[in-house]
């Protein structure tokens, strides 16, 4: 199977990272980039090539071999600090493999916030003013409007949860569609 991009273009883009970073590059060619590298046995542009210890799964401490102060021959070796990377410890699990830590949440334990997306303003607006229909995306592609309707209707975006909750349809105004949404209730609209 070929790939998407041929072995002169990624030549190019390892140019290119290398001379301006990766990050001028989009996910895919990165993505692609970072294959070609390793098939090739290159560094990958913005990467520090390191030695992986295998059996411990971490990267020891390498030492750093300096220029020595006195000129009479040969370099000195300069110990880096002391590592604070550690292999973590087996932990005992019952034969669920879970690990108990108590009756009470322990401290420092964070509760998790619903995330506010793009959708969540527009969702509460919609919420607010029952039963009204709001034009909530215009400027579309027809597989976009479908798309987003779809997943408003069906609360598969998390603001618009749960299913049945906002009724949703496109229309198609000057060559472009517009998605169309109300609010109507909690309960499951039988789709």
């Amino acid at each position: 199977m070929m790939g998407r991009y041929s072995n002169d273009y990624l030549e190019n883009l390892y140019n290119l990272a290398r001379k301006d970073g990766c990050e001028t590059l989009t996910p895919a060619e990165r993505l692609a980039l970072g294959r070609w590298c390793r098939k090739n046995g290159k560094t990958i542009p913005g990467e520090i090539p390191t030695k992986q210890d295998k059996s411990a799964g971490t990267v020891p401490p390498q030492p750093v071999q300096d220029k020595p102060a006195d000129t009479k021959g040969t370099p000195k070796l300069v110990k880096p600090a002391e590592a604070t990377v550690q292999a973590p410890k087996p932990k005992e699990a019952d034969a669920d493999g879970l690990e108990w830590v108590g009756d009470d949440w322990p401290e420092g334990a964070v509760e998790c916030e619903p995330k506010r997306g793009r959708w969540w303003s527009v969702a509460e607006a919609l919420t607010d003013h029952r039963g009204r229909v709001a034009m909530v995306e215009s400027g579309l592609a027809r597989e976009r409007a479908r798309d987003l309707a779809t997943r408003i209707r069906t609360g598969h975006l998390h603001s618009f949860a749960p299913k049945g909750s906002f009724e949703a349809r496109y229309i198609r105004r000057d060559g472009k569609y517009s998605v169309l949404a109300r609010y109507v209730g909690g309960e499951p609209d039988g789709r």
